[in-house]
């Protein structure tokens, strides 16, 4: 469900770098992992939206569901789009009955 969605709008987002136990490295080889990363602080989003985070072995919070985050984004932008459509519907009958009626 997502019941806590209005929350999840005032998460901030944070530039990153992945620690070392994380998978991060300054290895030229691994050019991927030491470069800046976009995303949420998972502890923040364990207190809005707990279903989009993970938790470790010990029930610790430890990364955040990306994939489940851009599926609730997709949800939310669909339902933006039907909102817009009916607003442009409404726009569009409005400035057609104005002219009408000036005629």
């Amino acid at each position: 469900t997502l019941e806590n969605i209005n929350n999840f709008w005032n998460l901030q987002t944070v530039l990153f770098e992945y620690k070392e136990e994380y998978g991060g490295s300054l290895d030229e080889e691994r050019p991927y992992n030491h470069r800046k990363h976009y995303g949420f602080i998972a502890e923040q989003v364990e207190s809005t939206v707990p279903y989009l985070v993970k938790y470790d072995d010990d029930s610790l919070t430890d990364d955040v569901k990306y994939n489940s985050v851009l599926a609730v984004l997709y949800n939310e932008v669909k339902k933006m789009r039907k909102e817009l459509d009916a607003l442009h519907t409404t726009i569009t009958l409005t400035i057609t009955l104005s002219i009408s009626y000036c005629h």
